[in-house]
């Protein structure tokens, strides 16, 4: 990589980059505590609205990786049967427990935001658990979502 500023121009660097690094969006926008989640009924997951053991949550992020179709760069999702699917599906846990992955792809009608949908393990703990997706051995930040 190299940066050009007013016409000067930085030495070169050489840069890793890896196919997929997740990060999920939170409700503050800074990367910690709440999720930006949806619960099942398409609620705001909350501490006063909290996601159902058992039930799906809606997670939303970026950097899950390719996609299957893929599609190009700027392009809003497809809706309806050929959803764009993420080629590495993420390994997400809630409370520290795994959770089953139901979909991971782009959230159609958008441009570049991955949606994730999990269900909620049965034996998750109650009350503000950390999630965190796992995808090719990169970790996401850890974000909260709230389960009864």
């Amino acid at each position: 990589m190299v940066v050009t500023v007013g016409g000067t121009s930085s030495s070169a660097v050489a840069l890793d980059v890896e196919p997929a690094t997740a990060g999920l969006f939170t409700v503050d926008s800074t990367g910690r505590g709440a999720a930006a989640a949806l619960n099942q009924d398409s609620s705001r997951n909350s501490a006063s609205s909290p996601v159902t053991r058992g039930q799906l949550v809606q997670l939303f992020g970026t950097g899950v990786g390719p996609l299957a179709p893929s599609i190009a760069t700027g392009r809003t999702a497809p809706s309806g049967a050929l959803l764009p699917l993420a080629v590495y599906v993420p390994r997400v846990t809630i409370g520290g427990i795994a959770a089953s992955v139901e979909y991971a792809g782009l959230a159609p009608a958008y441009v570049g935001l991955w949606q994730v949908n999990v269900r909620v393990p049965s034996n998750a703990p109650a009350g503000e658990q950390p999630v965190v997706l796992e995808t090719l051995g990169q970790r996401s930040n850890i974000a909260t979502v709230f389960v009864r």
